[in-house]
């Protein structure tokens, strides 16, 4: 009988994705980079991202596509180059 009610705490565990979320505590997810796009229009250089609230769009956007909760984001300006985008989802 101990067996068979230890069996289904387990099967319930599972079931409300508890070890999922233990799981997610101890393994450390690395940053999703977003590089925005760069496009010249007369003679002046136009960027997808500008600002962090642009980062927070283009990482609220990619969390929900790989559905998951965006968490955070972080701007990184990058002059002579595109600006990119750290993102991180939960």
């Amino acid at each position: 009988m101990l067996i068979f009610i230890a069996f289904l705490v387990v099967l319930l565990l599972i079931d409300f994705g508890v070890i999922k979320s233990v799981k997610k505590i101890f393994i450390k997810k690395k940053p999703i980079v977003i590089e925005g796009q760069c496009y010249s229009f007369m003679n002046t250089v136009l960027y997808q991202i500008n600002s962090e609230d642009d980062c927070h769009k283009e990482c609220s956007d990619r969390c929900w596509v790989q559905k998951e909760e965006y968490k955070s984001s972080k701007f990184i300006y990058t002059p002579g180059a595109c600006n990119l985008c750290d993102c991180y989802c939960s």
